[in-house]
């Protein structure tokens, strides 16, 4: 008897069964990455509460691709942000790159204000947990411009 999948596991067979399907006479692409995303997001969820968090940020990066192949830059720009939390569990390297996308979608859509915020979020990874003063300086100083055009305080 083949071992039982956590709620986790299963919710993410089902995420990859629905985005690798073709799309019937019936249906759209977009109602396809729909789906399957959010199928992703109930397993990142689910390996969030198995304390799984590498495997949560992959499901969420998952999840991101969806909602962007939907034209969903919103949702999308959240997915990411979301990884970067469950990476920042470890991961510090990944929880950087999944900001990094959330920054590009977010001045994408004008949202500089948020974007400063995520690049701030960026600095602190680099400066705490990467050890890359460089890194940590540069996405200050990009912070710093996107508050400043915003006339917003950081």
């Amino acid at each position: 008897m083949a071992p039982r999948l956590s709620p986790a596991q299963e919710a993410l067979a089902r995420a990859e069964k629905r985005y690798n399907s073709s799309v019937g006479w019936f249906s759209s692409s977009s109602t396809k990455y729909e789906e399957a995303g959010d199928l992703f997001k109930e397993a990142a969820n689910n390996f969030k509460l198995e304390r799984l968090f590498k495997e949560s940020g992959d499901a969420f990066l998952r999840e991101a691709d969806c909602r962007e192949k939907g034209g969903e830059k919103d949702d999308a720009a959240n997915a990411y942000w979301n990884a970067a939390k469950a990476y920042k569990q470890g991961h510090p390297d990944l929880a950087a790159s999944a900001l990094g996308s959330t920054v590009r979608l977010l001045t994408q859509l004008g949202r500089f204000r948020q974007a400063a915020d995520r690049e701030k979020e960026i600095g602190q990874i680099y400066l705490h947990d990467g050890n890359d003063m460089s890194k940590a300086v540069a996405a200050y100083l990009q912070a710093a411009e996107w508050y400043d055009q915003e006339d917003a305080k950081a």
